[in-house]
């Protein structure tokens, strides 16, 4: 799989120089990882010769993620930042459960997002105690990059939890992007289960 990748890699890297991760959601760890790797993979020695795709550093290598969870572990992060630095942008809602996963401290914060009801938060501390407990000592940490922070309005205080976490996980973005007239959750998802 390395060998197809690195091929693809050679092939466009001498019409472009620069080279993007791109990816939301559950693709970020993928958009991080595979930039971090292409930053790594750069350039000459100690780099092996098969994995060699810009021998002279000419590419500036980026990463963007959307709506997503931690990509790795502190030695990740650390790493990551290292090779990438600058050029890691992430955007957020602070409101969106995703980019609080899998951090521990980052989980914590969860419990209050959306002013859960009693039943709501007796679930939820039992859930996040109990994924915390297990992720905990994988010790995961978001990259620094350059955090752009879009905020969202809360819905109202009766509406469920599940749905709260829906529309600012999706429709949040897509409101402070000016798309909220164009598009929601309903039409995102419209081409997969047919039309609203």
């Amino acid at each position: 799989m390395t060998e197809i990748v690195v091929a693809f890699v050679k092939l466009f890297a001498a019409r472009s120089q620069r080279r993007w991760g791109r990816q939301g959601d559950r693709q970020l760890t993928v958009a991080l990882r595979k930039s971090t790797w292409l930053a790594d993979t750069q350039g000459g020695a100690p780099v092996p010769e098969p994995d060699r795709w810009d021998p002279l550093s000419k590419a500036s290598v980026y990463a963007y993620s959307f709506a997503g969870p931690t990509a790795g572990n502190e030695e990740f992060a650390s790493h990551s930042n290292a090779v990438i630095g600058p050029r890691c942008y992430r955007i957020v809602n602070h409101l969106d459960v995703v980019p609080h996963a899998w951090a521990s401290s980052d989980m914590q914060e969860i419990r209050g997002l959306y002013g859960p009801s009693d039943g709501d938060r007796a679930m939820l501390k039992s859930l996040i105690d109990e994924v915390i407990k297990t992720i905990g000592p994988l010790n995961y940490h978001h990259d620094v990059g350059n955090n752009v922070t879009q905020l969202s309005r809360v819905l109202k205080p009766e509406t469920l939890f599940v749905l709260q976490l829906v529309h600012q996980h999706l429709d949040g973005y897509l409101e402070q992007m000016g798309l909220g007239n164009e598009m929601n959750t309903a039409t995102f998802f419209a081409p997969v289960v047919g039309r609203p």
